[in-house]
């Protein structure tokens, strides 16, 4: 991917405050807001993503593709930025993953057939990928699995309004450290060497 470009987007890109502002965010701000009040980053994970950024020679940057409908995103980001917030030489920006100028660079990180969001790329100070990480992690990856076969006779808006408290609830207890634990493995020194 090129550099030039990724970091084109990267420095366009809205803020997470920016994001979850309720004229932004219409469907999700609160959401977001409370997300992010109530998410804390334990200082051992703090400390491992400061260690990863002087790996990468001081600064990760971090360009996100979503959009605020996305509850995968709406579940990750907060968490994100209180990373980013809190470990020096991390920042973090997103684009809109609908914009027609931004579906080029969605396309390039497919999960199997789809395109699925968020797409969390982790770049280097030139704007290299260090990693990526798509949509949400491989637990919760089977735990949506698990609802949509244990509410496969719901229609659509049905099956949403049964599993969304649900998948919420499982993010706020486990998936927020195993979803920590993935980007960490995204950065590992080891990991990107044999990319």
């Amino acid at each position: 991917m090129n550099p030039a470009l990724l970091q084109e987007k990267f420095e366009s890109g809205m803020t997470f405050d920016q994001f979850k502002d309720k004229d932004f965010a219409t469907r999700n701000y609160k959401t977001l807001q409370e997300l992010y009040d109530e998410l804390q980053v334990p200082g051992e994970f703090l400390t491992s993503f400061a260690n990863l950024v002087e790996q990468h020679g001081g600064q990760i940057n971090i360009l996100a593709l979503a959009e605020e409908w996305c509850g995968d995103a709406v579940r990750a980001f907060p968490l994100m930025a209180r990373v980013t917030e809190q470990v020096d030489g991390m920042a973090f920006h997103i684009q809109q993953s609908d914009l027609e100028e931004n579906q080029p660079l969605v396309k390039n990180w497919p999960k199997g057939e789809r395109n699925p969001i968020p797409i969390i790329v982790f770049l280097d100070k030139d704007f290299n990928e260090l990693g990526h990480w798509i949509e949400r992690t491989v637990a919760a990856d089977d735990f949506t699995r698990n609802l949509r076969d244990e509410f496969k006779d719901l229609s659509d808006r049905q099956y949403y309004r049964e599993a969304k408290p649900r998948i919420f609830e499982a993010y706020k207890t486990t998936f927020w450290k195993e979803t920590l634990i993935e980007w960490q493995q995204r950065l590992s020194v080891k990991d990107t060497q044999m990319a």
